[in-house]
């Protein structure tokens, strides 16, 4: 493959509220410096069919491109509180680039309030950068003695859904931190839909786990 720069982007749509559904973003003479496996039968020779390796799921498609209406319903509630880091931008860009801003300053307060709160459990550790460096809304710890399977277990149980494991992030986990025979993290994570009251559910049931165990 040739150096194609900065000029091509590659996710699925699930990381923005979408199906699973594969997308390519790329200027068109960007893609035509691409090699392409296509099955015997196509015959398509210019972009972007050539990408595509038959019929394209329609209602995928269609449910990312929702997906980014839903963003941008939700920027342009927001976007007069957002003039500042809006400067320069208009149309749909405008409401999308608000619509991501707006969930990170809301999901963030609630990613600080459970680390906060979990802070103070003793033998509790919390994982990530430090106050003030970027972050996502996602929380991660561990409990000192316990399985982290364990405790999402636990969790689960009480109507709380979390992840642990590695999270493809193996030498990191395993290596660098030691934590493969403690299964790895704790993760909980954040959405536009949650509430402050799913946070205190949180904080409320490690504290039940740790008093149990």
């Amino acid at each position: 493959m040739k150096d194609i720069g900065t000029d091509f982007l590659l996710c699925s749509s699930y990381k923005f509220f979408g199906p699973r559904l594969g997308i390519i973003y790329c200027k068109k003479e960007v893609g035509e410096t691409l090699e392409t496996t296509r099955v015997l039968a196509s015959d398509n020779t210019e972009m972007p069919e050539t990408l595509e390796t038959g019929t394209l799921s329609m209602e995928l498609v269609h449910g990312a491109a929702e997906a980014v209406q839903f963003i941008a319903d939700c920027g342009q509630r927001h976007e007069d509180q957002l003039e500042a880091e809006l400067a320069g931008l208009t149309g749909m860009r405008r409401r999308i680039v608000a619509g991501m801003k707006a969930f990170e300053i809301y999901e963030e307060a609630l990613a600080d309030a459970l680390r906060a709160g979990l802070s103070e459990i003793q033998g509790l550790k919390l994982y990530g950068p430090g106050t003030g460096a970027p972050r996502t809304s996602t929380v991660s710890f561990t409990i000192e003695g316990h399985h982290a399977n364990d405790i999402a277990k636990f969790l689960a149980e009480k109507g709380l859904y979390v992840w642990d494991g590695d999270f493809y992030a193996i030498a990191t986990i395993n290596s660098t931190l030691g934590l493969e025979p403690a299964g790895g993290l704790v993760r909980v994570g954040f959405a536009p839909y949650n509430l402050m009251s799913d946070v205190e559910r949180v904080i409320a049931a490690v504290k039940e786990f740790v008093l149990k165990k």
